[in-house]
């Protein structure tokens, strides 16, 4: 999700809502992992419209790889450190 107007308060209110794992920030790009089907993308589109509105919204579902990474924090095929 790319917001309009990033702030601390938003990216705190997305990490409360049921289901979210996490939240990564950079700039204005919001990277959200929320547990498989926990229904709260309404929750977080709210949220984010209360705090000035989504650019943009994108949603994947994650493979496995982007789970490792998540996880480790550097790709299956990195072998170094993270």
């Amino acid at each position: 999700m790319t917001a309009v107007a990033p702030s601390d308060a938003l990216t705190e209110e997305i990490r409360a809502i049921s289901g979210v794992k996490s939240v990564t920030v950079m700039g204005t790009a919001y990277t959200i992992v929320s547990t498989s089907d926990s229904g709260n993308m309404n929750r977080i589109m709210e949220v984010a419209m209360r705090h000035g509105g989504v650019g943009n919204i994108t949603a994947d579902k994650s493979n496995l790889e982007d789970v490792f990474l998540t996880l480790t924090g550097r790709n299956l095929r990195d072998g170094g450190e993270g």
